[in-house]
């Protein structure tokens, strides 16, 4: 067996432990000075993990469960535990229990690609390199991170399903690319610095833009996309045609440009 457990022994926990001193014959640890006395030998029995599991693992023998696949609440079909994220790459899947350790192994793939089972929040990752696409479903991705040195992240929720895009994104010379109606909740912050790209492929962008300096663009897809709030938070005037370019934004105000530092263009403004 690869690992040993007697329950309740401080001795015998492992499997490097029970073979100090024994020896092991027939399923059996007999120990080396009572070859033939087995009162004193340890008999080795397969755990059927009957007793449940604990955070992962068999609350008997302490087996890991590997989490190989979930049921339609995304918990895993074995222990339980309920899965962050499913991570496709390279043909294989794989389950996180954080949706950090998922997205941070998809970034380390080429287009991976991130499935939520789960409500989850982002805590201040920093992702680089690589293409990934994100699929929502009927989730909420919330907390925080950053999208730097050229990462590429593509965010799709099914349209109509529940679930909604909270997470405040900073993108660094990298790009952002919302599919369908992955638009953001108003309280979410997109913020562009440098050679910055945000591709919104909605007809709305819920939540703030914030432009910093460095070369940023705003991208519509084929249907013109209303953006709720943009923000310059340079130390000069920005005009929304040379962030625009060719893309059809609209952003329902008199003023197409902001003109001062620290100007705020909202929609649906008097």
């Amino acid at each position: 067996p690869d690992t040993v457990s007697i329950k309740g022994s401080a001795a015998y926990k492992d499997f490097v432990n029970v073979t100090d001193g024994y020896t092991f014959q027939n399923s059996t640890y007999i120990k080396n000075n009572d070859l033939y006395d087995l009162a004193k030998s340890l008999v080795v029995t397969v755990c059927d993990h009957s007793a449940g599991f604990t955070d992962g693992k068999c609350s008997n023998c302490g087996y890991q469960c590997p989490h190989t696949g979930v049921d339609d609440t995304g918990k895993c079909s074995t222990c339980g535990t309920q899965m962050a994220a499913k991570v496709t790459a390279s043909g294989r899947d794989t389950l996180y229990t954080t949706i950090d350790e998922a997205m941070a192994a998809a970034f380390g793939h080429s287009d991976a690609t991130v499935t939520l089972l789960a409500d989850a929040v982002v805590t201040e990752a920093t992702f680089t390199d690589n293409s990934v696409v994100l699929e929502m479903g009927g989730y909420t991705l919330g907390g925080s991170f950053t999208l730097k040195n050229g990462a590429s992240l593509a965010i799709s929720k099914d349209n109509g399903a529940a679930g909604q895009l909270t997470a405040n994104i900073k993108v660094d010379t990298s790009v952002l690319t919302l599919i369908e109606d992955a638009s953001p909740a108003a309280t979410s912050v997109v913020a562009l610095h440098n050679a910055a790209t945000l591709d919104c492929q909605s007809t709305a962008f819920g939540g703030t833009v914030e432009l910093y300096s460095g070369t940023v663009e705003l991208r519509c897809g084929n249907t013109p996309c209303t953006f709720a709030k943009i923000v310059n938070k340079t130390d000069a005037p920005i005009c929304l045609y040379d962030i625009v370019g060719t893309g059809k934004a609209v952003v329902n105000s008199y003023n197409s440009m902001l003109t001062r530092a620290g100007a705020t263009l909202q929609a649906n403004s008097a």
